[in-house]
């Protein structure tokens, strides 16, 4: 069931950011991201982002929870964790903060070398859900490999 979810989770993070990417792309090209206006515009896309991001995980983890379970009869929702789940979320969060990291240090080089700030913050945001896809891929490796 945790395989499942980490896969709906990872699907959804790359679908709503490409979506908001193209968004975002159209936006720069046709310069509504220039000046503080554009800091102040971008700023309020990634909250709304954010929003999507969180409620669409929420609602379609949930939906496909009732539609695995429903398919699958001998497929009970795992409340508790054991220790091999834990272990496996620690691996996937370390991958996931090394990547953030990188992702975080690219961006400074980025904004030092004269990009603009919005595409910066953009980057920033960008590395968060790369750091999210790589941290699922880790986590799925460990479940695949069975441990």
């Amino acid at each position: 069931m945790k395989q499942r979810n980490i896969y709906v989770t990872m699907i959804i993070s790359i679908v709503v950011f490409s979506i908001y990417l193209l968004k975002m792309n159209t936006y720069y090209q046709n310069g509504i991201l220039e000046g503080s206006d554009g800091l102040r515009f971008t700023g309020k896309s990634i909250l709304i982002l954010i929003g999507v991001m969180a409620v669409s995980n929420i609602v379609l983890t949930i939906l496909s929870t009732i539609v695995f379970s429903i398919i699958d009869k001998s497929c009970e929702p795992k409340l508790m964790e054991d220790e091999r789940d834990k272990i496996i979320e620690l691996k996937g969060m370390q991958v996931a903060y090394a990547t953030f990291g990188a992702g975080l240090i690219l961006s400074l080089i980025a904004l030092t070398v004269g990009w603009s700030a919005p595409v910066v913050i953009i980057m920033i945001i960008g590395s968060m859900v790369l750091a999210e896809v790589v941290g699922s891929i880790k986590k799925l490796f460990h479940y695949h490999r069975g441990f």
